[in-house]
């Protein structure tokens, strides 16, 4: 979404809007389809096994999302057949700090599925941000706990770099 951060243009918008979503709910259109077909499986499952499918596209960047940004992002799902099949829930869009923030999340018990379903669920947060939609329903994120341990790692490895001696007299 750069080019329509700088520029603030509709034509930049809709660029990107064609980059980041519809060109990725093509994709994953056409692998339902043939998922649905029954051209692969998905860890054993077939189509009996998954009657419905959540589809998510994760982006580096987050899109604006309010109730108007994704009536017209529905739209032009509709138009362009995306996404649109039976036995497929609508579309969520997941930036990477949000998946940052799910990671803290997910061990208090709740499912991906769960948090996905539950937004969708709510009128008035579902065309929100994922990191909204959280902050308003479960509160305040916890400790990442992989993040944390990948932190902890690269600052051992720093340090090893950094102060060889110091680590081996700790040793």
């Amino acid at each position: 979404m750069e080019e329509t951060a700088i520029t603030g243009d509709l034509a930049a918008f809709e660029s990107d809007v064609d980059k980041i979503l519809i060109r990725k709910a093509r994709q994953l259109t056409e692998r339902i389809r043939d998922f649905r077909a029954g051209l692969y499986t998905i860890g054993g499952a077939t189509e009996r096994d998954i009657p419905r499918i959540q589809p998510v596209i994760a982006t580096l960047q987050s899109l604006p999302e309010s109730s108007f940004t994704w009536r017209y992002f529905n739209d032009r799902l509709r138009n362009e057949g995306l996404l649109q099949d039976v036995g497929i829930a609508p579309l969520q869009v997941l930036d990477i700090e949000e998946l940052e923030i799910l990671e803290s999340v997910l061990p208090r018990g709740v499912s991906l599925l769960e948090v996905l379903e539950r937004r969708m669920a709510d009128p008035e947060r579902r065309y929100i941000s994922m990191k909204n939609f959280l902050i308003a329903t479960m509160g305040e994120r916890g400790v990442n706990e992989y993040m944390l341990g990948r932190y902890q790692e690269l600052g051992a490895h720093i340090t090893d770099l950094l102060f060889p001696q110091e680590r081996q007299g700790q040793q």
